[in-house]
């Protein structure tokens, strides 16, 4: 045992971490994980803390492949997960908010929005809202909503819009929310969902090659 593994078995020690790799089903003789010109070794581990040690089915390391002289390792989890279903995931997303140009050099822009929050109707809504109930929490989200739709008003008055992307697709309504909806009529929302995990995925290769 040289520097590198006692300095491991150190860490392992401090952190409170168990090996699976020789002590675990599917690899009791602990299986080498690497071979290259030098030999054959033990390089590759799979650690966990001692409370998921129950829940480990099995670990198991792989052969070789053509891409890597080291084996792919598998571990196989005894867990229980409560995904959303497609239905739940649509009925989840939101409407992005709209996007104005604001120029705080622009002396005409400031001067109109100053003259659109004067506006009778507008000091007429800011006053009923100071008299809204605020006291639980949806009365505070439902203020809120209320302050966000005045100021959204007002800016739709004044304020130029950004340009959205051209050819934008169609859309459909769930739940009188309206929803971006592909070009092709195969893309529903299970292919949404994949679509968001492969994002996740990619994200997460780029991270860690």
């Amino acid at each position: 045992l040289n520097k590198r593994g006692k300095d491991f078995l150190d860490f392992l020690a401090s952190t409170n971490l168990t090996l699976l790799n020789g002590c675990t089903i599917g690899d009791i003789f602990g299986e080498y994980t690497c071979a290259n010109y030098n030999g054959k070794s033990v390089v590759d581990y799979v650690a966990i803390s001692k409370n998921l040690k129950n829940l480990i089915n099995s670990f198991k390391v792989l052969n070789l492949t053509h891409f890597s002289d080291h084996k792919p390792c598998i571990c196989k989890l005894n867990v229980q997960s409560n995904f959303l279903s497609s239905e739940m995931l649509m009925k989840g997303l939101e409407d992005a908010p709209h996007r104005y140009k604001w120029n705080s050099e622009n002396d005409q822009m400031l001067h109109s929005f100053s003259e659109q929050q004067c506006k009778q109707s507008v000091v007429g809504r800011i006053a009923e809202l100071t008299e809204s109930p605020c006291i639980n929490k949806k009365e505070v989200l439902d203020l809120n909503a209320q302050v966000v739709q005045l100021y959204h008003d007002m800016a739709d008055e004044v304020l130029p819009r950004k340009r959205t992307t051209q050819n934008r697709p169609n859309h459909h309504s769930v739940n009188n929310h309206t929803r971006a909806k592909g070009k092709n009529p195969w893309f529903d929302s299970d292919c949404i969902q994949a679509k968001q995990e492969l994002r996740r995925l990619a994200r997460a290769y780029g991270a860690s090659p």
